[in-house]
């Protein structure tokens, strides 16, 4: 009787302790799926972005408040430790289109992701900001290249989950052609 009670008892423990770890690995997988998805969204916003960029065909002004949806570099301070209303307020939305239309939406998500772009003009004031290219091979008409910084923030299934990712996209003006990238 007393090694029956000692047997139920062991297996009572062997039985919690299962259970203890399958919720712990479900968590996990939780979490493991939630910041995929930020990290989805925010790569999201940077191919998002960079379709904007393509899509001009003359260099955008930037500006110290990002009205133009490019900012001059160095105007804010670091990206990564702005609060939630900052990019609420100041960043663009993901799913614009060259218009500003809002073409796409994001589901799983808890705010759709938003990015930054700045210009690199690294103080040059000639040629926009811009490189100029030594060859001419846009059938006689000078080319330049812009150097830009894109920032995108994605957010998880909940808010505490955030994923930034940051690049850097080079242009060549004039440009002619806009490849858009449907998602």
């Amino acid at each position: 009787m007393i090694f029956s009670l000692v047997v139920l008892i062991a297996l009572t423990m062997i039985g919690i302790s299962a259970m203890n770890t399958s919720m712990l690995q479900g968590k996990i997988a939780s979490n493991a799926r939630n910041q995929d998805l930020a990290f989805q969204s925010a790569e999201s916003a940077l191919i998002n972005s960079e379709s904007w960029l393509m899509c001009q065909s003359s260099q955008v002004d930037a500006t110290a408040d990002g009205s133009s949806n490019i900012w001059i570099q160095d105007t804010i301070a670091v990206l990564d430790d702005m609060p939630d209303t900052w990019w609420k307020t100041n960043a663009t939305v993901f799913g614009l289109d060259i218009d500003f239309n809002d073409t796409q939406e994001l589901t799983g998500v808890e705010a759709e992701p938003r990015y930054v772009i700045e210009h690199l003009s690294n103080g040059a004031t000639e040629f926009g900001g811009c490189i100029p290219e030594n060859l001419n091979m846009n059938g006689g008409q000078a080319r330049t290249r812009c150097l830009y910084r894109i920032t995108a923030r994605g957010t998880g299934a909940d808010q505490n989950t955030q994923v930034v990712l940051r690049s850097h996209f080079a242009l060549h003006y004039p440009r002619n052609l806009c490849k858009e990238a449907r998602l």
